[in-house]
């Protein structure tokens, strides 16, 4: 059965036993799940602070390539606060209209991850060295919160964000498909990797919209709005077709004279 994907819904154990066996018996569901993970492995190749305006992705001997890309001030975001109001479980979903992706489509969102920043200005360095132990704060997400924390506004300039999250939805038999947040234990994946995020099926809100990734887990309230304005400027969608460009195509030897869709034709 579909439904609307969200972040904020902790899988119940009949939701994950039914995973399981949608994986076992439905071939789709097993070749879905092999592509999004194979596709998501490529995220050390993003570099959120130069994402290129047409994206081409090499998975094994699968190509991709982007004819349409979709800035961070287009995509919708949804908060969820948490009942309690911590920030730490404040949920950020990114969400698209779904008629952006026609058969067979692959759509990929890119969104920044700050946790892992890392300093690049000479003046922040020497300042968060006088915040202690400076190699206590080289660990993986603590450097930017040591900053905040100590009332060093965040300035862009000043850091190197770190390897950008990634999201992916695809089209396949006219039903919408992204990886499920269903987790197995340690043993589990050991013998079972596939089954970390099997694709799972998925159905538009009122709007037509989907959610294809969320973000969350926030130090300060402060470092929430960095996550926001960091949204809007690097996050971005794009929709991807299976093949190489079409200058590759015209290149390669024995080559057809038109490829369809046009994928220099690329909007925005």
């Amino acid at each position: 059965m579909s439904e609307q994907h969200s972040a904020n819904v902790t899988p119940t154990r009949l939701e994950k036993v039914k995973t399981k066996v949608e994986h076992r018996v439905n071939p789709t569901v097993r070749k879905l799940t092999e592509e999004f993970h194979s596709i998501l492995e490529t995220r050390q190749q993003f570099d959120i602070h130069n994402l290129p305006k047409v994206l081409q992705l090499t998975v094994g001997d699968r190509e991709y390539t982007s004819i349409r890309r979709i800035d961070g001030n287009r995509i919708v975001k949804v908060e969820h606060p948490a009942e309690d109001n911590d920030p730490f479980n404040h949920v950020i979903e990114y969400r698209v209209d779904a008629s952006l992706l026609d058969e067979g489509m692959v759509g990929v969102i890119v969104t920044p991850e700050h946790f892992s920043a890392q300093p690049k200005d000479r003046e922040l360095i020497e300042f968060l060295k006088t915040q202690g132990d400076f190699d206590d704060h080289e660990g993986w997400g603590t450097m930017l919160k040591t900053a905040i924390l100590k009332g060093r506004p965040f300035k862009l300039v000043e850091w190197k964000l770190g390897t950008p999250l990634l999201g992916v939805v695809k089209r396949q038999g006219g039903e919408l498909y992204v990886p499920s947040r269903i987790y197995f234990s340690k043993e589990t994946e050991a013998k079972l990797p596939s089954l970390l995020g099997i694709a799972k099926k998925i159905t538009p809100d009122g709007q037509g919209m989907i959610t294809i990734s969320d973000n969350y887990g926030w130090w300060s309230r402060d470092e929430l709005q960095v996550q926001r304005d960091l949204d809007e400027k690097f996050a971005t969608f794009y929709v991807m077709v299976e093949g190489s460009s079409e200058q590759e195509k015209k290149e390669a030897p024995g080559s057809a004279k038109k490829l369809e869709p046009k994928l220099s034709e690329v909007t925005s």
